[in-house]
């Protein structure tokens, strides 16, 4: 069970999270009513050149594997590994609730792909395989970003470890990065995609690791005679 410490703390975490979910959700929808106005367009057309890796070249080839390792079902099962090793008790609870959080993100990405219906960069038809970027030719959202940042704010969840919870941020920015620059997204999809993962993972009631396995504290402290 949790500490009552551990209690008073999730409740007074809990109105910052309802807090930056609602901000989430709001930069979102202002950059999807942006994409499907055109409006990010001359914006992404200005610094892509830059961000996209040439050729065959080494940062090519690391972003294509990034991207690849950073697919929905690479997250998922690294996802439920997490879970099962941080949490003892409940874990159907918690696995049930990291599904469900990563359908509704896809579904969400799915549905704004679909109403925005922006085109993705032109040179990545011809370069890059369908496996390569998805099986879908809209751009906005970044589906990859959006599971990444929720992967990430499992992370966040089961671990209090700043390295641990630093790990799991930069990896989501790395997916992000990855997806630019293999010429498969404009950085706005990113972005957005990313801002929507970070918005669920603080909205949702993603599993917490149980006591004793959260690190970053002591949590079997020696008592004086």
């Amino acid at each position: 069970m949790r500490s009552a410490s551990d209690a008073a703390a999730g409740h007074r975490r809990r109105p910052a999270a309802i807090a930056g979910s609602i901000a989430c959700a709001l930069a979102f929808t202002g950059l999807t009513i942006a994409a499907g106005l055109g409006a990010l367009d001359p914006i992404d057309s200005g610094v892509r050149d830059d961000l996209v890796a040439g050729g065959d070249s080494p940062l090519m080839r690391a972003s294509i594997a990034v991207a690849w390792a950073g697919a929905g079902v690479t997250t998922t099962v690294v996802g439920a590994g997490l879970i099962l090793a941080r949490v003892t008790s409940g874990r159907r609870a918690a696995l049930g609730s990291w599904l469900l959080a990563l359908i509704s993100g896809s579904v969400l990405a799915w549905i704004v792909k679909y109403v925005v219906a922006r085109p993705r960069p032109e040179p990545v038809v011809s370069r890059l395989s369908a496996a390569q970027f998805g099986p879908s030719t809209d751009a906005f959202p970044s589906g990859h970003a959006v599971t990444a940042a929720l992967l990430a704010s499992l992370v966040w969840h089961l671990s209090r470890r700043p390295a641990a919870r630093a790990l799991g941020v930069c990896w989501a920015l790395a997916v992000a990065a990855s997806r630019v620059s293999i010429g498969a997204h404009w950085p706005t999809d990113v972005i957005a995609g990313a801002i929507a993962g970070f918005g669920i993972g603080l909205g949702w009631p993603l599993p917490h690791a149980s006591p004793g396995r959260r690190g970053g504290g002591s949590s079997h402290r020696s008592r004086g005679p």
